[in-house]
């Protein structure tokens, strides 16, 4: 028996990437996460612009 993670690591090995950068978060809070990140963008660091790119990538897949 495998979990969802497994199986998207196995079926879509980008995505389960992006959700290893972000953390297994509500699309409310990717939203408001995304929301942040664009607000002020020269305070973001590069480790902040992977954690805005995955976000994007999720919320779209989502169909958020």
């Amino acid at each position: 028996m495998s979990t969802y993670f497994q199986d998207l690591k196995k079926n879509n090995p980008a995505l389960a990437a992006d959700y290893a950068i972000v953390g297994n978060q509500s699309q409310h809070d990717l939203r408001c996460m995304v929301k942040a990140l664009n607000m002020l963008p020269f305070f973001n660091t590069p480790e902040d612009e992977k954690r805005l790119a995955a976000a994007k990538r999720i919320l779209k897949v989502k169909g958020a």
